[in-house]
């Protein structure tokens, strides 16, 4: 069942619902993505799973920081983290999953990033 956008921005955004991208780009996850209201987003903390690294020693990392912006066309997620660091343009084909975190949803509750744990 497909929720309207609003709805699942507000999922996202308590940490209800995680938006996890296709495995092949675009697909339906990126056109999920293109619906949620962005403008929106940029008001709330998340949690932004991602592999860092080379391939063979790729490691986990939670960023926390706000959707900027996302350009379907080239397949990159504008995330602003939290601390006041410089925004970043996260290919998508990197993200595991993005989400709310329900415990912490300020930026000074969150760091900028930690170890993923699974």
């Amino acid at each position: 069942m497909r929720y309207p956008a609003w709805q699942a921005a507000a999922g996202l955004v308590v940490g209800k619902y995680s938006w996890v991208p296709d495995d092949a780009h675009p697909g339906p996850a990126a056109a999920e993505m293109e619906n949620l209201p962005i403008h929106w987003l940029k008001d709330w903390m998340l949690c932004l799973d991602v592999e860092c690294g080379m391939r063979a020693e790729t490691v986990l990392h939670r960023l926390y920081g706000t959707v900027t912006s996302y350009e379907p066309d080239t397949g990159r997620v504008a995330f602003s983290p939290a601390g006041g660091h410089p925004a970043i343009w996260v290919p998508v084909h990197r993200i595991v999953a993005l989400s709310g975190d329900r415990q912490r949803r300020s930026d000074g509750q969150v760091p900028a990033h930690e170890p993923y744990e699974a």
